[in-house]
């Protein structure tokens, strides 16, 4: 495939499949990141992997059913990476992506922004804490893996924000009286004593979004 046949494939993938296109939008993020602010490179994917998010599952389906895109999608991501200015919101229009992208502000209402890359402000359950810190804490993984992001429901999310950092309170809570800094490896003590309190906190939402 020539690399003209494989941007135009690209674009008209990136217009047709949501998914696709929120992957292409983070490792676009990443990237300018990774570049512009070295320091924080590697936050978006730890806050990912906590937020168990399905970054790349949508990417991976693309190339195991087209393989020969498999390197234009990288190319193309960190041609669009490369150009960007640092500081500055990115117009991904032109690459078939209709959206102007400021990857600070994506970073910092992460992981919200992956399902919502235009979000213009940051969540309510962030404003305290930068990704760098959200990304270190362990107890974000318990959070989000009894209350996980994506899920329909457009009634219930607000409380599923306020929700999670509750959630995080009670687990550094319980860590802290375990001895436990905020990235260690949560041990079966603590996630046994969590356990009830967590169902406490769950049985105070409308049954209907537990």
């Amino acid at each position: 495939m020539s690399e003209d046949a494989a941007d135009k494939r690209i674009t008209t993938l990136l217009q047709s499949d949501p998914a696709f296109a929120r992957d292409a939008t983070f490792l676009i993020a990443a990237s300018v990141r990774e570049r512009c602010a070295p320091a924080h490179s590697g936050e978006l994917a730890k806050m990912a992997n906590r937020a168990r998010l399905p970054v790349l599952a949508a990417t991976s389906e693309v190339t195991a059913r087209e393989p020969d895109l498999d390197h234009p999608i990288y190319q193309a991501i960190q041609r669009i990476a490369a150009a960007a200015p640092c500081g500055r919101a990115l117009d991904l229009t032109a690459t078939g992506l209709p959206l102007q992208l400021d990857p600070e502000r994506y970073a910092a209402a992460f992981p919200d922004s992956y399902y919502q890359p235009t979000l213009g402000t940051v969540p309510h359950e962030y404003a305290s804490q930068p990704l760098a810190t959200r990304a270190a804490q362990e107890c974000q993984s318990i959070a989000y893996a009894v209350l996980p992001l994506g899920r329909d429901g457009w009634q219930c999310k607000a409380l599923w924000s306020g929700m999670r950092p509750r959630i995080v309170k009670a687990c550094e809570q319980a860590r802290s009286e375990a001895g436990q800094g905020a990235g260690d490896a949560i041990p079966p003590e603590v996630a046994n004593r969590l356990t009830p309190v967590v169902a406490g906190l769950l049985e105070k939402l409308p049954e209907s979004c537990r």
